[in-house]
């Protein structure tokens, strides 16, 4: 203690004499200010007990009571997907006939999807073989996949197909309430059976190619049929010659490719659309399968045409055996007043945003222009549109993309249309848990950065 003291007297006299030392006149004091960063403050810690509750599942995996091939290049996968939140887990593969697997207690459906197909195992993609199973203890859950065998024969107006690989179409199954295709057959051949899971189909038809197929994308040849059983699968396509010739303001379309649009056959069942023909030709006669339709208009490369996207010029036709249209396309010339909060917007491709018309039959956005440049003698067909509007470059311009300055306006005639883009000015304080977010673009522990969407 003695020795403590002693030290701690020297240290005194030694702090009182550098005193006295600084105290003469002819020594400058000098101020060092250093910046010391202080982190902020963690957030509060909350402490959560997470007990996650599992049940042990297995069971044997058969087809139709039998053995699936314990071949890996014929092969299904089975799933289970929880009825609460959609969530999916590979728990076996069909050649090893069983599955083994934990899950977490819930409901869950069993999905049978092929893998490697083959004609012993069905075909089906995504298939519920077990609805509505509860998981909340260990169980076994044997799963049976059964399937039917079914041999399709496809013919057109009640003959043969052409037996050609340039001149054909695809077949598919299309479980009902499902958008999956399954395929069946071609139509220039012989096919053999295919298995599926039982239930209810459409058969759906796509055009691949040829003069004498008909020309359908997508089409539903037959509607709901009951597959429960081993059968051969007739399917009739009803066919007939449709001849369409269009014209634009009592004019023959340009005969241009830089200056043409397209015309399509839209199903109306299926939404499917089908090439019909290009602007430039004077007319068409091509094979389509009877059902109801509108006809659109798609524009390629327009110079003195409509520049429209996509736009239903006839609804609701309906065509058997066929039949014949002659249709004069009429366009309107529209110049558009465009402004920011009621002032012009900047000449500049830096600041740049770009002004739609959206048209919600088709779901389609036609550019009428960008904002940097003059909206005049712009061509397009009449209807009613939303317009809108999409950033394209800079910060001084709105940021929005497809955000609507005006709803369902009626555009139906020649004239000025006055567009305002209203802007404001958003100014974010964004924190997490009240502190601010760390300045960091990296992605490692601790120093993650975060983008937030509007």
């Amino acid at each position: 203690m003695k020795i403590i003291h002693s030290l701690f007297y020297i240290l005194v006299v030694l702090s009182l004499t550098g005193l006295l030392a600084c105290s003469d006149t002819d020594v400058k004091t000098q101020i060092v200010t250093e910046i010391v960063e202080v982190p902020p403050p963690e957030p509060d810690a909350t402490n959560v007990s997470l007990n996650i509750v599992a049940s042990q599942i297995d069971g044997a995996l058969t087809s139709n009571g039998g053995a699936f091939p314990a071949n890996i290049y014929e092969d299904g996968n089975i799933f289970f997907k929880g009825t609460s939140i959609g969530d999916e887990f590979n728990v076996g593969t069909t050649p090893f006939q069983s599955y083994d697997s934990f899950l977490v207690n819930d409901d869950y459906d069993a999905l049978y999807r092929v893998d490697s197909p083959g004609s012993l195992i069905p075909l089906n993609q995504n298939a519920t073989i077990l609805a509505d199973q509860t998981v909340d203890s260990y169980a076994t859950i044997d799963l049976n996949i059964t399937s039917v065998e079914v041999t399709p024969v496809f013919t057109l107006n009640g003959g043969n197909f052409p037996a050609s690989q340039y001149d054909h179409g695809l077949f598919y199954l299309q479980p009902v309430n499902s958008n999956e295709l399954i395929f069946i057959g071609d139509s220039n051949v012989v096919n053999q059976p295919v298995r599926v899971v039982p239930g209810d189909y459409h058969v759906v038809y796509d055009y691949v190619q040829g003069t004498a197929s008909p020309i359908n994308k997508n089409a539903r040849v037959r509607e709901t049929v009951t597959l429960d059983s081993d059968q051969v699968l007739n399917v009739d396509v009803s066919v007939g010659d449709f001849r369409a010739t269009f014209s634009l303001n009592g004019n023959d379309f340009p005969i241009s490719q830089y200056d043409h649009a397209e015309f399509y056959l839209k199903d109306r069942v299926t939404g499917g659309e089908s090439f019909i023909m290009k602007s430039y030709e004077p007319f068409v006669t091509v094979p389509v399968i009877d059902g109801s339709y509108d006809i659109i208009y798609k524009v390629k490369q327009a110079n003195t045409i409509p520049i429209n996207s996509s736009k239903v010029i006839l609804s609701e036709l309906s065509l058997s055996g066929g039949g014949a249209i002659t249709h004069d396309l009429v366009s309107i010339t529209i110049d558009a007043n465009v402004t920011l909060n009621g002032q012009p917007f900047q000449v500049s491709e830096y600041q740049d945003g770009i002004i739609e018309l959206f048209d919600a039959a088709t779901g389609s956005y036609t550019e009428l222009g960008n904002t940097h440049n003059s909206f005049s003698n712009i061509l397009i067909i009449p209807g009613a549109y939303d317009i809108t509007y999409s950033h394209e470059s800079g910060d001084a311009v709105p940021q929005n993309m497809h955000g609507v300055i005006l709803s369902n306006q009626i555009i139906d005639a020649d004239g000025d249309l006055n567009i305002d883009v209203v802007g404001v000015l958003v100014t974010t304080d964004i924190t997490f848990n009240t502190i601010a977010f760390p300045q960091s673009q990296s992605h490692t522990a601790g120093q993650d950065h975060y983008k937030l969407n509007f």
